[in-house]
């Protein structure tokens, strides 16, 4: 089982952020999201890879703990968090991530709903969370 941290990291005026995942051929992923180390908490984990990944530190939302997914080969147990940045936060490109999109909800939803081919397992099957 791959325990996993997400992250919906949304803009002031409810649009959502979206990680292109170069590990995935530029397919679109959560916000931020990363395996949980050893030791410690799924939120230890997010707020560490929101820090790696978006250099952010802000208050996270948990909005849902344990939730499991079967994704090509194996298991993930996901905990889903939702947090919101601010209007003078500005992505900068790193070695974690090159590029991230901001999109509305609507458009989210139409997405994972035709299972578009450019989003990653992940992101349709924990999506629907904050979707609701």
């Amino acid at each position: 089982i791959h325990r996993c941290s997400v992250i919906y990291l949304f803009d002031e005026k409810g649009n959502v952020y979206l990680q292109k995942h170069k590990k995935s051929g530029n397919r679109l992923d959560h916000s931020v999201g990363g395996h949980v180390k050893s030791g410690e908490t799924y939120l230890g984990a997010a707020k560490r890879e929101l820090q790696e990944e978006l250099g952010l530190s802000v208050e996270l939302q948990e909005v849902c703990a344990h939730f499991l997914s079967r994704e090509r080969s194996a298991v993930h147990m996901y905990s889903v968090f939702k947090a919101v940045a601010s209007s003078t936060w500005k992505f900068k490109p790193n070695e974690e991530v090159e590029e991230v999109i901001l999109t509305t909800l609507d458009h989210l939803a139409y997405m994972v709903n035709n299972k578009d081919p450019n989003l990653t397992s992940g992101l349709i099957n924990t999506a629907p969370l904050i979707l609701l």
